[in-house]
């Protein structure tokens, strides 16, 4: 069931809605931050692509980024 739930929370972060990328992430720190947390070599390496991914959509959310016409 903990798996079901992180690949949901993991294809949330990588979604185009902004909000919902932000509920995932907050979502994610939640699941890591639980002491029965252990994820896998596989887990890892997605966990960290989707976190690489978020930040680089992050830059390009940023206001000053964004042209106004």
């Amino acid at each position: 069931m903990a798996n079901l739930q992180m690949t949901g929370i993991l294809e949330k972060m990588t979604g185009k809605d902004k909000d919902y990328r932000y509920m995932a992430t907050s979502d994610l720190l939640n699941e890591l931050n639980k002491e029965d947390f252990k994820a896998d070599a596989d887990l890892k390496i997605k966990l960290s692509n989707i976190v690489f991914y978020s930040n680089s959509m992050m830059t390009i959310d940023t206001p000053m980024n964004k042209r106004t016409s």
